[in-house]
């Protein structure tokens, strides 16, 4: 969709980019949650994999990686959180995305801060 896009046409902005870590920094990133989406049946939209993939191309290989465990992590401590103060029951949703784009910002600002 047009966050590929505009992912990939940054890109030519950046003179560092390794485009063969770009493109398998997606694959892992849309891949991985592909897989998870479908081992939970359902508690991953296709939203969530499709920005996982996004976020695979802006830091890359091996950086998806941690940027995907941060966000998760974030979202998994954020749920709990809700739970135990009774804010949240386990039959609700939640949004995903934000915990997901915090991973990517620390990705980013890591790839960034080399």
């Amino acid at each position: 969709g047009p966050a590929v896009a505009l992912t990939v046409a940054a890109q030519f902005l950046l003179p560092q980019t390794d485009w063969g870590q770009m493109l398998l920094g997606g694959a892992v990133g849309f891949g991985l949650f592909l897989l998870l989406a479908f081992v939970g049946r359902g508690a991953l939209g296709a939203g969530d994999v499709k920005l996982a993939g996004v976020i695979g191309l802006m830091v890359g290989y091996p950086l998806v990686l941690p940027a995907l465990i941060i966000g998760a992590t974030a979202g998994a401590l954020s749920a709990l959180w809700l739970l135990f103060a009774r804010k949240a029951s386990r039959k609700m949703t939640m949004a995903y995305a934000p915990y997901l784009v915090l991973g990517a910002l620390v990705g980013v600002w890591g790839v960034l801060g080399r």
